[in-house]
């Protein structure tokens, strides 16, 4: 029994294509924080293949990790903590800096006279206070460093403090502001609106957008984005499988504590998901579970491992209670690969090489692309004298399903469910191979 998580990567491009029109063709994309939790390399390829062709991550790893997938010198990569490392450690590779303060400023001017190549975004606060150059700290440096003023910084860039509330007038004088004291600079090219300055004012767009929430049809209140009167998409969808339907009568109690007690004779679900699946108990007045297109109320407490939900109410001709592969559902049985877990330990020992990004030698693998994948398979079946079921010839891979002995037969269900092809990327581990489609 598995919960299974569906990403749809075309939705995702849809959101971001549509965002990028309204921008004037001036988005970019923050993928920081593994993407807000949907896949740093995969989101970021699924938009570059939209178009996308700059990027902002939060910390100089995911950079390092991103450039390693996308090579390309056209795209570019901006790392919001600053220059905190070696500036040697961004030129090598080929990150942007955003310079956050007066320290980063004067390492990287020192660093750009002895490498002229080196690139960065200049970060001026306008009115968060969190980070970036004051007004007062930029006068005083333009005062005495007067070369400054010549830098050809990719992006002068600034962050709205409150573009959510449209009624805050405080937005616009952050806008004047940034205006202002762009125009001290050679190269005037201003990065200025997240995802609720791109909706708040066209005006707003100026040279670069940066949208992240709103790649995934949200803003930061938690409302769907309309533009030009249409909706964006969320592109993830939940999957859990129903353990037990039942019936309850008026006045029973339900759940834990029997704080709960049903105002009417009831049909109740058994949902195999809990809060050590990350659905947190606070969570319960503020979430519901759909089913057969009904939206259905949490009954009782949130535990462990499952939940209960009212289904009275739903059209439940054809629900069917979890047996085996039944409503689509994906069960970790259909993703073995050995019968012992996929361990980095494991990994590292035959391919000599370790592309996880969640560091540990028990750890299962990540971060692997399905070609990847192939030849761990083969050099695995080589160690333990097995035959091959993978024949690589190639952009083409061919399989022998009939193979005797392989370790590695039931990738052809991920295959056969998913339509997994070579270089879609997969997540590997805890004796499973499962694909993000």
């Amino acid at each position: 029994m598995q919960c299974v998580l569906e990403i749809s990567l075309k939705k995702i491009k849809s959101n971001w294509k549509k965002i990028n029109k309204y921008s004037n063709f001036r988005a970019s994309a923050v993928v920081k924080a593994n993407a807000y939790g949907f896949g740093l390399e995969e989101i970021a390829i699924a938009l570059n293949e939209s178009g996308c062709n700059f990027f902002y991550v939060a910390q100089i790893e995911e950079g390092i990790k991103l450039r390693n997938r996308l090579k390309s010198d056209k795209i570019k990569i901006g790392v919001l903590e600053g220059m905190i490392h070696h500036p040697e450690e961004y030129k090598k590779n080929d990150l942007i800096p955003v310079i956050n303060n007066i320290n980063q400023l004067n390492n990287f001017i020192d660093y750009k006279k002895l490498s002229p190549q080196i690139r960065s975004i200049l970060h001026l606060d306008t009115g968060m206070n969190r980070l970036g150059l004051d007004s007062n700290e930029l006068d005083n440096v333009l005062h005495n460093i007067s070369y400054i003023s010549s830098i050809n910084f990719e992006f002068i860039l600034t962050h709205f403090s409150n573009s959510n509330n449209k009624d805050d007038n405080f937005n616009y004088i952050q806008y004047e502001k940034i205006l202002k004291l762009s125009s001290y600079f050679k190269n005037r090219k201003i990065s200025l609106s997240n995802t609720g300055g791109i909706l708040l004012d066209k005006k707003f767009i100026l040279d670069q957008t940066r949208p992240g929430i709103g790649i995934y049809g949200y803003d930061a209140n938690g409302k769907n984005i309309i533009i030009n009167k249409k909706n964006l998409n969320f592109p993830a969808k939940l999957k859990v499988p129903i353990l037990q339907i039942r019936f309850g009568k008026k006045g029973d109690k339900v759940s834990y504590g029997r704080t709960e007690t049903l105002n009417r004779d009831s049909k109740l679900a058994t949902i195999g998901i809990g809060y050590a699946d990350g659905i947190l108990r606070i969570l319960k007045k503020n979430i519901s579970l759909m089913i057969n297109g009904k939206s259905c109320r949490i009954i009782g407490s949130i535990t462990m491992d499952s939940l209960i939900v009212d289904i009275t109410d739903v059209d439940a001709k054809n629900l069917k209670v979890w047996r085996d592969r039944e409503s689509g559902v994906i069960f970790i049985d259909d993703f073995y690969v050995s019968k012992d877990l996929v361990s980095q330990q494991l990994y590292t020992s035959i391919m000599h090489t370790n592309p996880s990004y969640f560091k540990g030698s028990n750890h299962p693998v990540d971060s692997i692309t399905w070609d990847e994948c192939i030849q761990f398979c083969n050099a695995l079946s080589r160690r333990e004298g097995r035959e091959l079921v993978y024949i690589i010839q190639k952009d083409t891979i061919v399989a022998n399903w009939n193979a005797n002995h392989s370790v590695c037969h039931n990738l052809k269900s991920i295959c056969h469910w998913h339509r997994c092809w070579p270089g879609k990327r997969v997540e590997f581990g805890l004796h499973k191979i499962a694909c993000l489609s």
